[in-house]
């Protein structure tokens, strides 16, 4: 799956998941401030219809025939008003009664006067009363409770209520019955799901937008990931002169800048080789011609190993200050310069006979008598290192004048007997030494970076050339056998210096 889809489906999920949490949080809450409301609006009712009534005339409703009697006609009609009245302002009281106990102090509760028109809901006077509720708290039948309200709904075979009572009061202060109001549970749970269905409405209008913004989104923070990718791809496929904004100080612009580093740094090691590779078709070239009067001097080719043993002369040479160019040269220049420094270096090599081995990043390794027998591979070698340095002294000095980077030679050079390989068997045009004389002569180009010495020699490849060069000692190389002296060869002075 795409980041894009993959960005796209988290931004949603989060949207949906958030929305639903929103939505469920002001649902319970949305529905408590409604149960609150209707409770305190029935509780409201209660207590003003409990104060409009006149707890004087309220006493003389008694006996059988209270119905007919004109307090009972008087109280009916107040409450049929505050019924009205509240119906009108559009709540919904189911019902609006008074009750008190049989007697001062009993248990059983009558209806006194209910509000509603004659019918199978209306109440008698002395029909019986009994309390119902879901929260003991509500179950309090005393006259001189305050006014108060349910805090649940109460159900029984008629339905589900919410109910208020209030104490209706005489001039003297007592209590002498209970007003209650009845609100229809029904009508309460209708507002609440038509607030529950108005915030779904909301939350369908939030997801709407949150996966349209998600889209939008998930473009945007894919984009420099897509840009990457691209460029990735093209530098795969070869060009290496892609490059990428970087403009961000993002985590994205800094994989950008790398991405950058990346491909100038491939540049530059594909011109790198190509300098190598376009000069090493030379060095087989004149091998070749070299030998071809003297057959006996090339490797025998019908030998069923392809491979011998040879004594030869192994030099590294490695490029120093080749990590600063990036900070002072485009990639073409760099490009440029790598091409011309390495050109001179491998000429030389080649004028003195050697070949070139193999490539690493900011070097190569040249051999001297691996691909024909030299008795004076040492000299060779030796002559070819110091011409190297010159050479790149020169070049250096050019460079700094224009005010790049300064550049130099560290060379390793050693002397001894290495196994060397035909690249190509059948016509025999190249060869590629190994083992431990190769090995030490990597140690010693570390060495001479190290120790920052243009040109440093083992004691056996000095020893084969003593009275033509100058060496100065330099140390010892450690190795599992015996320690190997190394020199240092000045590249200001040929004369030989004995220690």
């Amino acid at each position: 799956m795409p980041y894009r889809s993959k960005l796209l489906l988290a931004f949603t999920a989060l949207a949906l998941v958030s929305c639903a949490l929103v939505f469920l949080v002001l649902n319970h809450f949305a529905g408590q401030s409604n149960f609150r409301q209707i409770q305190a609006t029935v509780l409201s009712i209660a207590v003003s219809a409990a104060n409009e009534v006149d707890g004087n005339i309220h006493e003389k409703i008694n006996g059988p025939k209270a119905q007919d009697s004109p307090p009972y006609q008087t109280i009916e009609s107040q409450l049929r008003s505050i019924r009205d009245a509240n119906r009108a302002a559009g709540i919904d009281v189911a019902f609006i009664y008074t009750v008190r106990p049989v007697s001062p102090g009993a248990a059983d509760w009558i209806y006194v006067v209910d509000a509603e028109e004659s019918g199978d809901d209306k109440s008698a006077f002395g029909d019986p009363f009994v309390f119902e509720a879901e929260n003991p708290e509500d179950l309090i039948n005393d006259l001189e409770k305050p006014a108060s309200s349910d805090k649940a709904f109460t159900h029984d075979e008629y339905g589900s209520w919410l109910s208020a009572n209030a104490p209706i009061r005489n001039t003297a202060g007592i209590s002498v019955a209970l007003l209650g109001v009845d609100l229809n549970a029904d009508d309460v749970r209708n507002a609440a799901r038509r607030l529950r269905n108005q915030g779904l409405l909301a939350l369908a209008i939030a997801l709407v937008v949150a996966g349209a913004l998600a889209t939008v989104a998930s473009s945007w923070a894919s984009r420099p990931l897509s840009r990457i990718s691209k460029a990735l791809a093209a530098i795969g496929q070869g060009n290496l002169d892609t490059r990428l904004p970087a403009t961000n100080e993002d985590e994205f612009g800094q994989v950008e800048k790398a991405v950058n580093t990346m491909a100038a740094s491939l540049r530059q090691q594909t011109a790198l080789q190509g300098s190598l590779t376009r000069y090493l078709s030379r060095n087989v070239t004149d091998n070749l011609a070299a030998t071809s009067q003297q057959p006996d001097k090339i490797l025998p080719a019908g030998e069923p190993q392809p491979s011998a043993e040879r004594h030869i002369t192994v030099l590294f040479c490695d490029l120093h200050g080749f990590e600063k160019l990036n900070t002072v040269l485009d990639p073409d220049q760099i490009a440029a310069v790598l091409q011309t420094f390495f050109s001179k270096m491998i000429t030389e090599v080649f004028d003195h006979g050697g070949t070139v081995d193999r490539s690493f990043d900011s070097g190569f390794m040249a051999t001297f008598g691996a691909l024909r027998d030299d008795p004076n591979q040492e000299r060779h070698a030796l002559r070819a290192a110091l011409a190297m340095a010159r050479a790149g002294e020169t070049m250096s000095e050019t460079l700094a004048s224009t005010g790049a980077i300064e550049l130099g030679v560290r060379i390793g050079i050693h002397t001894g007997n290495a196994t060397v390989a035909d690249l190509d068997a059948a016509k025999r045009i190249s060869a590629t030494a190994a083992g431990p004389v190769v090995d030490l002569t990597a140690r010693i180009l570390a060495e001479s970076r190290q120790r920052q010495i243009d040109i440093l020699v083992s004691k056996p490849a000095a020893d084969a050339v003593w009275n033509d060069f100058t060496f100065q000692p330099a140390g010892e190389l450690t190795t599992d056998q015996e320690p190997i002296p190394l020199f240092q060869v000045p590249t200001k002075t040929a004369r030989p210096h004995r220690p």
